[in-house]
């Protein structure tokens, strides 16, 4: 795919973020694990297997199902906030430390020379993904940032809703089966990023890619 076919059929480039824009899935994935240690091993291996099977989903809807169906421990509001702020404190340095996706950052940028609008849509906590994209300097790429606790659809409804944008001249880059069922839900055309979708097809993908640099290179 070539990057004067993207500018030409689309306005609005909307971006997942761990696994599209940082490569920071593996670093969440075993910390997801390591988190629920202290419960017993096999607490921590039945936490890191709901995980996995559920990328993309929120860390919100996660961790309550974790308590609830492993740990048989249902928490109230302020626990859970605090369990959460917990989480978040202490996966936010390795994160930070995480490196690009290969060839995103040029994409950015050539996205916006071209004046396309840019969004990130996350399942990470919002209060979280602001700290990260700060830290990365990606501010002035994106016009708004979208994350948890909201779900997906919730925060491009959002968005639509602000930014007035038609699904038809969007775009969505993803890198899991929930992004693509999100993409499905609300008719964007859907990019995927990795290997976890390469050998899916789908009316919405418009293609699967390792990484960006057959865009941009």
């Amino acid at each position: 795919m070539k990057f004067s076919y993207l500018t030409k059929n689309f306005e609005i480039f909307i971006f997942d973020f761990d696994g599209v824009i940082l490569d920071s899935v593996d670093i969440k994935n075993k910390f997801f694990r390591k988190f629920f240690l202290e419960y017993g091993v096999e607490i921590g291996n039945l936490a890191y297997n709901h995980h996995i099977k559920n990328l993309g989903i929120s860390r919100y809807d996660k961790i309550d199902f974790v308590y609830n169906n492993f740990i048989k421990k249902k928490l109230d509001i302020n626990t859970k906030k605090k369990i959460l702020e917990n989480f978040s404190n202490k996966i936010i340095e390795s994160i930070q430390m995480a490196d690009f996706i290969s060839g995103v950052k040029n994409l950015l940028i050539n996205l916006k020379k071209n004046n396309k609008k840019c969004f990130i849509i996350s399942a990470t906590p919002f209060e979280e993904l602001e700290k990260i994209v700060n830290f990365k300097n990606l501010n002035g790429f994106f016009l708004k940032l979208y994350g948890s606790p909201k779900k997906k659809i919730q925060n491009y409804n959002d968005l639509s809703n602000e930014f007035g944008i038609s699904s038809k001249k969007s775009v969505y880059f993803g890198d899991t089966i929930n992004d693509l069922k999100f993409a499905k839900q609300k008719n964007i055309n859907f990019i995927s990023i990795g290997k976890n979708l390469l050998e899916y097809s789908d009316d919405y993908m418009l293609t699967s890619l390792i990484d960006f640099r057959e865009i941009v290179y």
